[in-house]
C-alpha cells in the first residue's frame, strides 16, 4: 500500500511539491468524517468560508474617504502588517479586509482623521493558491480570490484535457498537519448527481488519465465514497 500510494502523490506533485507534502511517508489508514468535505483550519490554509482572512504576501488597496492622503497600495508583509502613511504597522494576517479596515478606522480617528470611513480591498490573493495538476489543459497553481468549487478551480486550468478520465478527481488535502485523500467523480458532479465540493488553499488536485488511472486506483480503493477523505501519514 505504501508504494503506490507513494506513487499517487507522487503523480500529484510532480513538479509543484510543496512542503505540506511528503509522499514516502504517505499510507492510508483510516476513514474520517462522514459524506461532507472537512474543511481545514485557518493555521492550514488562512481560509475560511465566508470571507477570506488576509495572509503574508496578500495586496490590499487602502482607501481613507476625504483624505487621500492616507491612501496606499501595499503588501502584507513578513512580520503580517500592513504599513499605512502616518500610523506605521498594522497587524493584518488573519484579518478579513473589513477587519483590517475598522483597524484602521479606529487608528485614524484616534489621532488624525475624525470619524474616518476606511475601505480595504484585497488585490491579489497571493497566500491562497490551489495546485492543479494531471490531465488538465493548463497545470500550475492559481489564487483563489473568493469561496472556490472544484468545478471552478479546474476551470481555471482551462478544463480537463481530451484524455482526461473525469470519475477520478483525486483531492490533496492537509488538516491540522495530516495529508488527507478525496476521490470525485466530474461526471456526477457536471450532471447534478453530487455535489460540487469547496476547494482551499494548498490544495492539490490531480485528474487522472489513462496513464495514471492505475496509479490512482490504490487512492480510489481507499477512498471508495466519493466525498469522504482519508487521512494519510
Amino acid at each position: 500500500m505504501r508504494r503506490f500510494v507513494g506513487a499517487a502523490l507522487a503523480l500529484g506533485l510532480a513538479g509543484c511539491a510543496g512542503d505540506n507534502f511528503r509522499p514516502e511517508d504517505a499510507v492510508a489508514v483510516r476513514p474520517v468524517g462522514g459524506d461532507a468535505l472537512p474543511a481545514p483550519t485557518l493555521a492550514d490554509t488562512q481560509l475560511r468560508s465566508a470571507e477570506f482572512p488576509l495572509g503574508v504576501s496578500d495586496k490590499v488597496a487602502v482607501r481613507v474617504f476625504g483624505a487621500p492622503d492616507f491612501n496606499v497600495d501595499t503588501a502584507v508583509d513578513p512580520t503580517g502588517a500592513v504599513t499605512v502613511p502616518l500610523i506605521g504597522d498594522v497587524p493584518a494576517t488573519g484579518k478579513t479586509t473589513r477587519e483590517l479596515a475598522a483597524d484602521i478606522a479606529t487608528r485614524l480617528g484616534a489621532r488624525y482623521v475624525r470619524n474616518p470611513n476606511v475601505t480595504v480591498t484585497l488585490l491579489e490573493a497571493t497566500s491562497r493558491r490551489v495546485t492543479l495538476d494531471g490531465a488538465v489543459r493548463n497545470p500550475g497553481r492559481y489564487a483563489l480570490v473568493g469561496p472556490t468549487t472544484l468545478t471552478e478551480a479546474l476551470a481555471m486550468g482551462q478544463g480537463t484535457a481530451d484524455n482526461a478520465r473525469t470519475s477520478e478527481v483525486i483531492v490533496f488535502r492537509t488538516i491540522d498537519g495530516q495529508r488527507y485523500a478525496a476521490r470525485f467523480s466530474l461526471r456526477d458532479i457536471r450532471g447534478g448527481r453530487a455535489a460540487d465540493p469547496a476547494v482551499f488553499g494548498n490544495d492539490v488536485i490531480v485528474v487522472a488519465d489513462d496513464r495514471s488511472r492505475l496509479l490512482l486506483q490504490d487512492i480510489a480503493q481507499a477512498a471508495p465514497i466519493v466525498g469522504m477523505f482519508y487521512l494519510f501519514r
